[in-house]
C-alpha cells in the first residue's frame, strides 16, 4: 500500500511540473505574442507616418523651395545692397542730427514738402552749425532715400 501511494505521489508530482512547464511556456508565449503586436503596431505606424511623409510633406517643401527659388530669381542683389548701404547712411545721419539737436537746438525749421524743402529761421540772419547739420542731413535723406537717385 505504500508502495502505491508512493507511485502515486510521483505521478502527481510530475503532472504538477508538466502543469508547471506548460504554464510557463504559455506565459512566455502570451509575452512573445504581446512583444510581437506591439512591434507590428510600431512598424504599421511608421510605415503610415512614412506614407504620410513622403506623400504630403516632402513634395510641400519641395514646392516651397521651388516657389523661393522662383522669387529669389526676380531679385536684383545689387539694388538690394544698396538700399541697404544707403538706409544705414539714414540711419548713422539721423544718429548724427538727433545727437547735433540734443547738444544744441536748432536755429532753423524744416518744412518737408512732396516737392520741397523750405527753411524757416528763427533768426534769418544767424544760423548754428547744428541746424546746418540737420538741413545737410534731410536734404540728403530727401535726394537719396525719397527719390531713389543714389550720389
Amino acid at each position: 500500500m505504500i508502495h502505491s501511494i508512493t507511485a502515486g505521489i510521483a505521478g502527481l508530482e510530475t503532472a504538477l511540473g508538466l502543469v508547471a512547464e506548460l504554464l510557463s511556456i504559455t506565459a512566455l508565449f502570451t509575452a512573445l505574442n504581446f512583444l510581437s503586436n506591439l512591434i507590428r503596431f510600431t512598424y504599421k505606424a511608421g510605415k503610415f507616418t512614412g506614407y504620410i511623409w513622403f506623400t504630403f510633406v516632402v513634395p510641400a517643401i519641395l514646392w516651397i523651395a521651388d516657389g523661393i527659388s522662383y522669387i529669389n530669381s526676380f531679385i536684383d542683389w545689387q539694388f538690394v545692397a544698396a538700399t541697404f548701404v544707403d538706409c544705414l547712411k539714414t540711419i548713422v545721419t539721423i544718429l548724427i542730427v538727433m545727437v547735433d539737436m540734443l547738444r544744441q537746438p536748432p536755429a532753423a525749421i524744416v518744412h518737408m514738402n512732396s516737392t520741397l524743402i523750405s527753411i524757416t529761421g528763427r533768426n534769418s540772419t544767424t544760423s548754428s552749425p547744428s541746424s546746418l547739420s540737420v538741413i545737410s542731413a534731410l536734404v540728403w535723406f530727401r535726394r537719396c532715400c525719397l527719390g531713389h537717385t543714389y550720389p
